[in-house]
């Protein structure tokens, strides 16, 4: 019977230190990422400008549906400076801010740039 008691007795001390694990106390806890570097924002404009650099058309739909919703509703990317060579890219709302990004697939996700392009005989 001791044995039985010790038991109930560390079963309730584990409780009431959160060693046990209960379905409510089971919950994903993402840890958040870090800000951006000069660098990191520098890239990101930098990959968009090239990915965007080729399609001009598409570029300046997307600066036109940019333009028109940014008089519509005021957004908070719209207070960040960008420098000008940068206006006429087109970003995605939050773009700044990397706990709003997916994780990157393994997979290619578009042709503009690579290895393969660089070399040619």
């Amino acid at each position: 019977m001791a044995t039985t008691d010790a038991a109930l007795v560390s079963s309730s001390d584990a409780s009431n230190r959160g060693w046990s694990l209960d379905s409510a106390d089971v919950t994903v806890r993402v840890k958040p990422r870090r800000p951006y570097t000069p660098y990191n924002l520098f890239y990101l404009l930098e990959r968009e400008l090239v990915v965007q650099g080729n399609e001009p058309s598409a570029a300046r739909e997307k600066a036109r549906e940019k333009a028109i919703m940014s008089t519509m509703v005021k957004r908070p990317e719209d207070d960040i400076p960008i420098p000008s060579r940068y206006k006429n890219v087109a970003l995605l709302p939050m773009w700044y801010e990397p706990n709003m990004k997916e994780k990157r697939k393994h997979r290619k996700t578009h042709g503009k740039s690579g290895k393969g392009r660089e070399i040619t005989h």
